[in-house]
């Protein structure tokens, strides 16, 4: 072999990336993506701890304005654009109309969980509890909240009452309602 030819093989070979060092490289890209993403979803665990204090008067206010009958100030003030956007005030008053004892009688809101999802359509927080109502009786809330223009609004709520609850009040509700 002449000269020329051992100094193109040895230029070829050096050439050739080094596997050690493809790896390297492969596993920083790696590493800060896992960094970036823990970071992400830890900055969403933190939102939704510190804003239970600014979501939990929030619920108050809707529950106790749904069981007060001022379904105006609920809907358009405390519901989320896109909620109003899929649920229209008529179809809101009806279905509010069907079980009023979930909103009557609230006494307290324990908020014990929450999660927030990330989506296509915006973060949604939903955060679940305990509702107490003034004879006693209590309920499982889960509540679905979104940020409309910075402030946190209701997109949906849902309330599971006892079977005693549902006997005593909401079928005595139901039929002086027709």
């Amino acid at each position: 072999m002449d000269k020329d030819a051992a100094k193109d093989l040895n230029d070829a070979e050096a050439l050739k990336p080094k596997p050690k060092k493809l790896w390297k490289w492969i596993l920083l890209i790696v590493g800060v993506i896992v960094i970036i993403f823990v970071i992400w979803f830890g900055f969403l665990i933190y939102s939704g701890f510190k804003n239970e204090a600014v979501v939990k008067p929030i619920l108050i206010e809707y529950i106790q304005d749904l069981g007060a009958g001022n379904l105006n100030v609920a809907y358009n003030d405390l519901s989320s654009n896109d909620m109003k956007n899929a649920v229209s005030f008529e179809q809101f008053q009806e279905a509010v109309g069907v079980m009023p004892c979930l909103y009557t009688g609230f006494q307290s809101l324990n908020l014990s969980g929450f999660n927030v999802q990330a989506t296509n359509n915006g973060t949604f927080y939903t955060y679940t509890g305990t509702i107490t109502y003034s004879n006693g009786d209590q309920g499982a809330l889960s509540a679905i909240l979104e940020k409309d223009n910075g402030e946190f609004k209701v997109y949906g709520l849902h309330i599971n009452i006892t079977p005693e609850r549902f006997k005593s009040l909401c079928e005595n509700q139901s039929s002086t309602a027709e």
